[in-house]
């Protein structure tokens, strides 16, 4: 059944708590998300007013950056009044917490704290749970996010990890473009395999490494993907469709 409720933001007492609570959750014991967390004093409204479902069940974090992304787009509001609310994402991560966790019989698994808490600097925001996701699918949409976001909601993908990670890169559409070109397979819609390994030549770690290099030199974000794949070494030929 959904239940809408209004999108709010945590206090530093609602902060104190969650990460408390969060901490608490590394303990193989059921402990439920306490509901006052909703309320005052550990929570606020925001200045814009967005209704999400409290029960949505993503299939992927790309549902999540989808979902989050129409839901603010719909009342249209732009990104940029969006990022930096990092106490917002964080409610968010709270709200939806059954979906960044893995189900352990009686009790959630958590994973490291920066998924559930967001921290302040968009370099940041790719590990968090709901930050990343809607961050990467409101800059690439649908088909380019998939290489990043095609994953359970528990799960921090090796390529957001590799690639996402760099902001210089992720914030730009046309290096995108280019990861995409290299380590997705559009036509079974999933990533190429190896494409993350750490011992095959070109993989996306080499990728964003060589990027750094090759930034000192030419102004990449003023080129087609075209231009900066002629720019790559012999080794990642193979990977080029």
């Amino acid at each position: 059944m959904i239940k809408v409720v209004k999108i709010r933001r945590f206090t530093d007492k609602g902060l104190d708590e969650f990460t408390n609570y969060i901490k608490e959750l590394e303990k193989p014991t059921k402990i439920n998300p306490p509901t006052y967390f909703k309320e005052k004093p550990y929570s606020e409204q925001m200045r814009f007013d967005v209704e999400v479902d409290e029960t949505k069940h993503f299939g992927s974090s790309l549902d999540v950056g989808r979902y989050l992304h129409n839901r603010i787009k719909e009342k249209e509001i732009k990104i940029e009044e969006v990022l930096g609310e990092n106490r917002m994402f964080t409610w968010l991560a709270y709200l939806w917490i059954d979906n960044f966790c893995k189900k352990k019989k009686d009790h959630l698994k958590i994973y490291e704290i920066a998924r559930y808490i967001c921290k302040s600097g968009l370099w940041r925001y790719y590990r968090h749970s709901v930050a990343g996701p809607y961050y990467i699918y409101s800059l690439h949409g649908d088909e380019e996010s998939k290489l990043f976001l095609d994953s359970d909601p528990h799960i921090l993908k090796d390529m957001r990890e590799q690639i996402a990670s760099r902001q210089y890169i992720i914030s730009s559409k046309n290096l995108v473009e280019v990861a995409n070109k290299l380590y997705r397979n559009k036509n079974k819609d999933r990533d190429k395999i190896g494409s993350v390994s750490k011992n095959k030549g070109g993989s996306a770690r080499r990728f964003s490494l060589l990027i750094n290099q090759l930034r000192l030199t030419y102004d990449l974000r003023s080129m087609e993907a075209g231009e900066i794949i002629e720019l790559l070494p012999d080794e990642f030929e193979e990977w080029i469709d």
